[in-house]
Parts: structure tokens; C-alpha cells; sequence
């Protein structure tokens, strides 16, 4: 187990500005491959090809750029009446990223365009709703705050629905130093009303990001900081956070001991929090994903490059980790799983993949069941006209549909939002 008081700013803890692509400076996949990679590829050629079925894929909304935002990473949720919700990290009215909303039809709606001060910039985190219909997310910058190497530091935000339109209100701006910030995980809600989440803020000589809570009250919002962490219990969680049916708290760093990703446990004790590594170096990659439970209790994950999809599995004394599946990479199959995983009533698996498949734009896979083990399908290869670079989950609407973004591609190359039938045409 380790505490909050572990060493901050040791060898081998990459800072914030060493990962992640920044709004704007990722990059179509080329069209022309040099002699190494032709290599690759005839090697890659040899391998079985997996399943393909042919996917009904729509292309729902494509972003500008302009006004209306673009380049989102964020994961999408779904209201009861079917409307999507999510955030771009860029455009808008300043250039500093948009709250939107994507009708059922297509239709595209601006909630809130970031103004870039104090109202925070650059969302890259998807939204929740609480139980009276408001919306919460972060921004990686922006506040009232200075820090985090020179910008503000980043913000929790409500957006509340208010005479036909909604209304912004930041609930807390990261200050840095101890009080970590640039948050780029989604938050989570508990049965209180409470929000929990994460940020990444790794400067020389303070945390490596943190765990934190903020907590509702009457007279407004407390922010707590429940856990620090140094480089020995992880670095950089990119990630948001999962509840068990304790309330103990479940996440993933970017990187650790030795520059590999951490699986943790939070578990509250004495009034503060204890942290427990549940598996250090994930098979040797580094992590942005967080994890998803199945009804059994077994924790499910995906680290890069090009990728696994693995399982962890309480036994006694630890968890044992078990590959489910190792990414090839293109042509054949995805790159880079940089998304969570979620679960169909059937015990499937879906997600995508920042890079691979036939363009080496990225896809849309499923994890089935089988005896013996896992089987993978691609369900949809990305080809830069209906999207590219797809770095959030997908959500499961009605009918089984899976619904997403993509951070590029398009017709304006500035990213997408799809909708896609898993469903084998007949």
C-alpha cells in the first residue's frame, strides 16, 4: 500500500507536456509508407485476416472547425429522449472548445462556446448528467488560477438548463502545485450528488497528479484532494474513475515504476483514503484508459502501443492479469486502444482504436466471448471521409447502436459523430 506522501517529481515520472497530443497537432495518417513500413505491412500480411461483417456506419455530425467546435475527445452520453452530448477541445466562438449536443436526426446544437478565462478552455473530458438534468465536466485550462508551468490550471464546470438555453458556472479552478490540475478524465457522480475525478498536472518537484472529490453542500462546493500521487504508486492519470459497490474508487496512471502504467485501488479509511497498486507496468505500456468492472467483479483495460486489452482478476493475495488480446496494427486490425471499454448485455466488449485497420486511421472493434478465450471483429474501418483518430469509448444507445466521436476527419477534418449497428447484415 502507499499514501499520499510519497515522493513527488522521482526519476522515470514524465511530465504532462511528454504525452498526449494537444488540440489541433495530430496528423492524418500518410498515404505513401517507406520501405520500413512496407516490411511491416507484408509481414502483417501473412497473418489470418480477422472476421470482418459488414457494418451499417453514419456519419451524424461533422464538425467545422468554426463556431459549431472540433477535434473532440470526449466520450459521448446519451439523454432518455436519444440526444447526444459531449465536448470539442477546440473551436467555438474563441477557439477555446464547445459544449454540443447531436439530435437524434443529425441536427447539431452549441450549448456553451469557452471563452478562454476564467469559464476554463480546452474540455477534453466527456459530460454527466445528474438526476435533475444538469451537465458537469472539466476544462484542461483556463480559471482563475495560475499554474501548471504558466497557464491557469484548468476547471470543473455545470452547465444548467435555463429558458431555452443553458447556463455555465465553474465550480472550481485547479491551482496547481499541490492542488494538481489539467484535468482530462471524466468525472463520476455518487449517490450524494459528489463528483470525483482526476488530473495530470506532472511539474518538476510536485504531484504527478491526482484524485480528487468535490463535495456538495448548500453554501456550494468543497474540493478535496483524496490521493498524490508521486512515481512508486503512479503517474499521470489520464483517466476517470470507477466505483465498486463499497465506494471504493478504481483507476489507471499513464505511467509509473520504470515509465509503465499503475491499475490502483482508493479505498477510504480513518478519513482519508488508502491507495493499493493492483497491478505496476501494465505488460509494459502505458495506460490512457480506465477501467470498466464485469458482474463477476473482474476489471477490464487497454494499454498502448500498438495495444493489449486485458483482464484483471482478484485472487489471493493480488490480481492476476491476463491478456484477452494483442493489437496487430495495420492493415489488418487496430492500433493504439487509447479508449475505455464498455460492456453489452451479453458480455461483449466494445471500444475503438486511435490508429490501425485498413487506412491506419483507426477503428471500431468488439470483444466476444469464446471457449478458450476472446474473439475479436472489426467492426468498422475509419477512411479520414467518415472520421478519423477515434480516441473516445463508445456508448450503447437503443438497440444495441454504438455511438462516438472522432477527434479528426470528415469534411472538414476536424472531427466527427457516428453511429454504428454492430448488427450482421443479412
Amino acid at each position: 500500500m502507499h499514501s499520499a506522501g510519497a515522493s513527488r517529481g522521482a526519476k522515470g515520472c514524465l511530465r504532462i507536456s511528454a504525452i498526449g497530443p494537444k488540440p489541433g497537432s495530430m496528423k492524418l495518417a500518410p498515404t505513401t509508407r517507406g520501405p520500413l513500413t512496407l516490411a511491416v505491412l507484408s509481414a502483417l500480411l501473412l497473418i489470418a485476416v480477422q472476421s470482418a461483417w459488414a457494418q451499417t456506419l453514419t456519419t451524424l455530425y461533422n464538425f467545422t472547425g468554426g463556431a459549431d467546435g472540433g477535434t473532440p475527445y470526449s466520450t459521448l452520453v446519451l439523454d432518455k429522449a436519444g440526444n447526444l452530448y459531449g465536448t470539442t477541445s477546440a473551436g467555438g466562438a474563441s477557439g477555446c472548445g464547445t459544449v454540443f449536443e447531436v439530435a437524434p436526426n443529425g441536427a447539431e446544437t452549441t450549448l456553451y462556446s469557452f471563452a478562454g478565462g476564467t469559464d476554463g478552455c480546452n474540455p477534453w473530458a466527456g459530460l454527466v448528467f445528474d438526476k435533475k438534468g444538469n451537465l458537469y465536466g472539466t476544462t484542461q485550462y483556463g480559471g482563475n488560477t495560475a499554474g501548471c508551468g504558466g497557464p491557469a490550471c484548468g476547471t470543473v464546470y455545470e452547465l444548467t438548463p435555463s429558458g431555452g438555453g443553458w447556463t455555465e458556472q465553474v465550480l472550481y479552478s485547479f491551482e496547481g502545485f499541490l492542488d494538481p490540475g489539467i484535468p482530462t478524465g471524466n468525472l463520476i457522480l455518487d449517490k450524494k450528488g459528489n463528483l470525483y475525478g482526476t488530473t495530470t498536472s506532472c511539474e518538476d518537484g510536485n504531484a504527478c497528479g491526482s484524485v480528487f472529490e468535490l463535495k456538495h453542500s448548500k453554501g456550494g462546493w468543497t474540493e478535496a484532494v483524496l490521493f498524490a500521487f508521486g512515481c512508486g504508486d503512479g503517474c499521470v492519470p489520464w483517466a476517470g474513475l470507477i466505483f465498486d459497490a463499497k465506494g471504493n474508487l478504481y483507476g489507471t496512471t499513464f505511467s509509473g515504476e520504470g515509465g509503465y502504467g499503475v491499475a490502483f485501488e482508493l479505498t477510504p479509511s480513518g478519513g482519508g483514503w488508502t491507495q493499493t497498486i493492483l497491478q505496476q507496468g501494465l505488460q509494459a505500456f502505458s495506460t490512457y484508459a480506465g477501467l470498466v468492472f464485469d458482474k463477476n467483479g473482474n476489471l477490464y483495460g487497454t494499454t498502448g502501443s500498438p495495444g493489449i486489452v486485458f483482464e484483471l482478476t482478484p485472487s489471493e493475495g493480488g490480481w492476476t492479469e491476463t491478456i484477452l488480446h494483442n493489437f496487430a496494427g495495420y492493415p489488418n486490425d487496430g492500433a493504439d486502444p487509447f479508449a475505455d471499454l464498455v460492456f453489452d448485455s451479453k458480455g461483449n466488449l466494445y471500444s475503438t482504436t486511435f490508429g490501425g485497420g485498413t487506412s491506419d486511421n483507426g477503428t471500431v472493434f468488439e470483444l466476444t466471448p469464446s471457449e478458450g478465450g476472446w474473439t475479436e471483429t472489426i467492426l468498422h474501418n475509419f477512411a479520414v471521409s467518415d472520421g478519423a483518430a477515434p480516441w473516445a469509448a463508445v456508448v450503447i444507445g437503443k438497440k444495441g447502436i454504438l455511438y462516438g466521436t472522432t477527434a479528426l476527419g470528415g469534411s472538414y477534418d476536424a472531427g466527427t459523430v457516428f453511429a454504428l449497428n454492430p448488427k450482421k447484415k443479412k
